[in-house]
């Protein structure tokens, strides 16, 4: 029996087909998903010696499957003679719909593959991304999952990631971090910067190469501002245990040496009323 597909009452497969017809169609459709199952397990292994993560390359290789299968039930329908154009058209129209609702998900994944491939950072890295600061724990096709310093976890998505830039802080064994410090104006500067750059040489949580500096940065309202730049590790708990040990020997160094760390003040002066400004004042009360 012919298979007939109605459009507007016209038929768009001959019923003249032969069992020849029929069998090669099958033999092809049943051929595109013995293919298609071969084919998954190669691709899978081809992508992931290519880098990719475990999940990305399952995925690609599942949807390399799917497309496969796809050609063998087109080419056996138009092996049947049927008129596919008008299907083919809906189909499209159903997939940009589809992928109109879904673009976030496909923005989010299409990231996460360029994250795996890429490799800009891996897990257990810390990375800055937006306004998240944090170790990664995990990555997967929609998302970057972070664990922050104060332990959240937070599940970024891989489009944020990819459009607002990655810092990863843990390719480098080190990095630099900066504190402001105030002198009084009227403090010698070349030997206030001499001591706050030797203080900094004695704390071991800053490294010696490349060396510390201070710079004079600003005349503020209150005082002249350094700013004393250093080296530590790269982690966030090798920065906040370097920043806190500078401190301390900073101020210590001052103190030592009878400088000042200033701090913001205000003077107000008064001043007695004169005889002369009582008289002026109460003489412009009265009246002409």
């Amino acid at each position: 029996m012919a298979l007939l597909l109605a459009q507007n009452d016209e038929q768009v497969v001959s019923d003249d087909l032969t069992t020849d017809d029929w069998v090669v169609a099958a033999a092809v459709l049943v051929g595109s998903v013995i293919v298609a199952q071969i084919a998954k397990h190669f691709i899978a292994k081809a992508l992931e010696n290519a880098g990719l993560d475990q999940r990305v390359a399952r995925a690609g290789a599942r949807l390399a499957s799917y497309l496969i299968v796809l050609g063998g039930i087109v080419f056996f329908l138009v092996h049947l003679g049927v008129k596919i154009g008008s299907l083919l058209a809906a189909f499209a129209a159903l997939g940009v719909a589809v992928a109109f609702a879904v673009q976030d998900d496909l923005r989010n994944m299409w990231a996460g593959i360029q994250i795996q491939s890429r490799r800009p950072f891996k897990l257990g890295d810390q990375i800055a991304t937006g306004d998240w600061v944090g170790t990664v724990e995990a990555i997967n096709l929609r998302a970057t999952t972070l664990r922050t310093p104060d332990g959240k976890q937070v599940a970024v998505p891989n489009g944020n990631v990819m459009l607002r830039g990655i810092d990863n802080r843990t390719t480098t064994p080190i990095r630099r971090t900066a504190l402001t410090v105030g002198v009084a104006y009227d403090a010698d500067l070349e030997h206030a910067r001499q001591i706050l750059v030797d203080a900094l040489r004695g704390v071991k949580e800053v490294e010696p190469e490349p060396e510390p500096e201070a710079l004079v940065e600003e005349f503020g309202d209150s005082a002249i501002n350094f700013a004393v730049r250093f080296w530590h590790g790269a982690e966030n708990e090798e920065m906040w245990s370097a920043r806190s040990a500078a401190a301390i020997a900073i101020k210590r160094a001052l103190d030592e040496a009878a400088i000042d760390i200033s701090f913001p003040q205000v003077e107000v002066s008064l001043r007695r009323p004169s005889e002369a400004d009582d008289d002026g004042a109460s003489g412009s009360s009265q009246p002409p």
